[in-house]
């Protein structure tokens, strides 16, 4: 069944170590500086691959989380903010690895130092026309105020500071 088959692909990415270099990849493309418009398209399907690995699954979440994919996830979200699909598969990493109970403290702390609200909720305001964006940034965001609130207002490196009205500021931060 097709179950077993997801199973396996699941443990194939842990054992394999490819999830690992899903996540560097990942940190490749979202780091600071980085200009190159080829490494998005890959980012983004390396960010979707994050989430749905993760969904239902404690030993790929705990990989990812041993990997600080949620920084590198966050990452991509600042470089490449103009990209839906970008920000369609960070949104959907950041919300799986937070849905991971086992997970989830750790993970917000990450999220939050990385300044994953704010970046999620300029994606939401950047893409209003992406409903799977909308959704699972939403849930992202409100797992996150469940787990500790909102990341400091200091902006993160590459960052503009917040601005009223502006996408990363709190206007516009409804839920999905």
């Amino acid at each position: 069944p097709a179950s077993d088959r997801a199973l396996a692909a699941r443990r194939a990415l842990v054992d394999s170590g490819l999830g690992l270099a899903l996540v560097e990849y990942v940190r490749h493309a979202g780091s600071p500086g980085n200009r190159d418009a080829a490494d998005v398209p890959l980012a983004a399907q390396a960010c979707r691959v994050i989430g749905l690995s993760s969904q239902h699954n404690p030993e790929c979440s705990a990989m990812y989380a041993t990997a600080a994919a949620i920084p590198a996830v966050c990452g991509v979200l600042r470089q490449w903010l103009a990209d839906a699909d970008a920000a369609r598969g960070a949104a959907l990493a950041v919300r799986e690895l937070l849905e991971d109970e086992e997970q989830a403290n750790d993970v917000a702390a990450e999220a939050a130092a990385a300044g994953a609200t704010r970046l999620l909720r300029a994606a939401m305001a950047a893409h209003p026309e992406a409903g799977d964006l909308q959704r699972n940034a939403g849930r992202a965001t409100q797992l996150l105020e469940a787990h500790g609130g909102e990341p400091s207002a200091a902006p993160h490196e590459g960052e503009p500071p917040a601005q009223a009205g502006s996408p990363s500021g709190s206007a516009g931060a409804g839920a999905s």
